[in-house]
């Protein structure tokens, strides 16, 4: 059963297991990260870890989103403070997608993640 980390004292957090799947289904950055981890942090070890033949290279880390159970982590936050879902031993999957400036300034989006971001949902 999943539960957020935010009911839990500091203490009871569990040890997570994360990984971070791009979109040809290639798992990237796979370890456990201290919940005090900072969404920008894990963006920056994409950017640096990115594989190089793939079709769509992010440039920046303004670049890159990152996806949990249909929401947009927000840049700033730590993954302690993103409202995670989680079952224990389990691995926790999160969706990078790349957006370069020009093509969400095509779509109207914006950088920063907000709770009225679009959700979608997604079955593994």
């Amino acid at each position: 059963m999943a539960r957020r980390l935010q009911r839990l004292p500091a203490a009871e957090w569990p040890q997570v297991e994360y990984r971070f799947r791009i979109f040809d289904g290639t798992d990237l950055c796979q370890g456990i990260y201290p919940l005090s981890t900072t969404i920008d942090a894990i963006k920056e070890r994409l950017l640096s870890e990115w594989p190089q033949d793939k079709s769509v290279i992010p440039t920046s880390v303004d670049d890159i989103r990152l996806l949990h159970a249909g929401h947009y982590l927000a840049s700033g936050r730590t993954l302690g403070e993103s409202r995670l879902c989680i079952v224990p031993d389990e691995v926790v999957t999160m969706h990078v997608i790349v957006q370069p400036p020009e093509a969400r300034r095509r779509t109207g989006g914006t950088s920063g993640a907000t709770n009225q971001d679009p959700a979608c949902c997604n079955s593994l």
